[in-house]
């Protein structure tokens, strides 16, 4: 069955732009505290080291230690020959150094009765180092600090991560993945967004490549300039960001810039409107939308956030991307599952239309006037309860409850892009967003 009718709309001109990490992070010579931030009820006091790393202590009643450790590196640094290349190095930190032995981290945060992991996304890769007595947090600052330069990659533990991997990959794909993947490769055409595809097993080129392959990727892009780093727990935040001092302060910066957009990545530049059709053995045909959005902390993604939350109330099934670059608003609808192509094709056809006619709402404004407006019956209009919604999602994230949803990784995420006072903005930014804005984005950037 084929996946049908996959309109790419793409705005001109949109630079590919995300924060300069060395440019935001370097101060000449010396550490400095900066500014407190606050979101909802936790406050993160943060320095910056002379090397360019970013750190971060937030306070919470629990009597262990836990350390978010995010790498501005993930997959969008690979090329399409090094598929896998930044989850295959993730892996690799865990092989040892020369005074950290083989598994070792690991096995040390579990003799303390916590938890040691990692993930890797296409932006960056995220370490931690959960729920350790508060005593140990010296001693594990610095074995952090120990694998950041010194992993020893020596080949038959760096060869059995390897093995690791890919029988990761194999019991985690799905087929709905891939598809999503090859969606990418199709709108995105010179920008690394565009890497990722997977073989029918799942597979990247990860359980192909080399130790020197890994060793390259780690020497260029694993440095203190390049980490935010954030610590949760009891401890008094000065003395622990002065433990973050004396693990990482003598470790050297980068030498040299890494490019305009902090990568030397290709600028996507202007795309045209198409439609490409991608065959699929899924049981059910989509139409899926997208339209490029600006990058992270542009202060249109705020408005554009609203408008998915309102399309979402109109029971359009559409969603913003999080990544750092320009990324995409997609919209996507199914036809029901039926053995008839041809019939199928006639559901995408009629659910178009209704679809064209909702988002025409959205763009002449009529849609969000009405969500906007309060009726007799209203209790509160759709639009402050939309907007009061996203605003408490925000600041109501657990601060590390599980690692993938915790609001400190999500600001170690936000941090080593330099954009904490992004992420620490949204409610505000939010509470100030206007019907008037959400009209004019869903104008701009959802051009038919």
């Amino acid at each position: 069955m084929k996946l049908r009718a996959l309109p790419l709309v793409c705005f001109l001109g949109l630079c590919l732009f995300s924060t300069s990490v060395v440019a935001q992070s370097q101060v000449a010579g010396k550490s400095q505290d900066l500014p407190p931030l606050t979101i909802g009820e936790h406050t993160f006091h943060r320095r910056i080291l002379a090397n360019g790393l970013r750190a971060s202590v937030v306070q919470d009643e629990q009597k262990s230690v836990t350390i978010f450790m995010a790498i501005g590196a993930g997959n969008r640094d690979e090329t399409a020959d090094t598929t896998g290349l930044a989850h295959l190095t993730e892996h690799a930190m865990f092989a040892g150094t020369p005074t950290t032995g083989t598994d070792l981290h690991e096995k040390t945060i579990v003799e303390w009765g916590g938890e040691s992991n990692a993930y890797t996304r296409e932006d960056y890769t995220m370490y931690y180092d959960h729920n350790f007595p508060v005593d140990k947090l010296g001693q594990v600052l610095k074995m952090e600090a120990d694998r950041l330069v010194n992993l020893s990659l020596d080949p038959e533990p760096t060869l059995h991560e390897r093995w690791r991997l890919e029988k990761e990959e194999e019991h985690a794909y799905q087929p709905s993945e891939g598809r999503d993947e090859r969606m990418e490769n199709a709108v995105f055409q010179v920008h690394p967004y565009r890497h990722g595809l997977r073989d029918e097993k799942g597979h990247t080129k990860g359980p192909e490549l080399t130790v020197e392959q890994i060793r390259g990727f780690y020497q260029k892009h694993y440095h203190p300039d390049r980490v935010a780093l954030v610590i949760v727990g009891p401890a008094d935040p000065q003395e622990a960001l002065d433990l973050v001092e004396a693990a990482f302060g003598h470790l050297p910066a980068a030498a040299g810039a890494r490019g305009e957009n902090g990568q030397g990545l290709p600028s996507e530049g202007g795309l045209e409107k198409r439609r490409v059709d991608l065959d699929s053995a899924l049981p059910r045909s989509r139409k899926v939308l997208n339209w490029m959005i600006p990058e992270m902390g542009h202060p249109d993604r705020v408005a554009l956030s609203m408008l998915a939350g309102l399309m979402g109330r109109a029971e359009l099934d559409c969603g913003i991307g999080g990544r750092v670059d320009p990324d995409l608003f997609q919209l996507d609808y199914a036809a029901p599952a039926t053995e008839d192509p041809e019939a199928d094709g006639l559901l995408l056809m009629r659910a178009g239309s209704e679809v064209d006619a909702l988002l025409a709402g959205f763009r002449d404004g009529a849609a969000v006037a009405k969500s906007a407006a309060h009726g007799e019956a209203a209790s509160a209009c759709e639009f402050d309860e939309v907007k009061n919604l996203m605003n408490e999602s925000s600041i109501s994230q657990p601060l590390r409850a599980r690692p993938y949803f915790a609001m400190a990784a999500v600001f170690a995420r936000f941090d080593v892009f330099g954009q904490a006072e992004t992420f620490a903005g949204f409610a505000d930014a939010m509470a100030a967003v206007t019907p008037e804005d959400v009209t004019r984005v869903a104008k701009k950037y959802l051009n038919p």
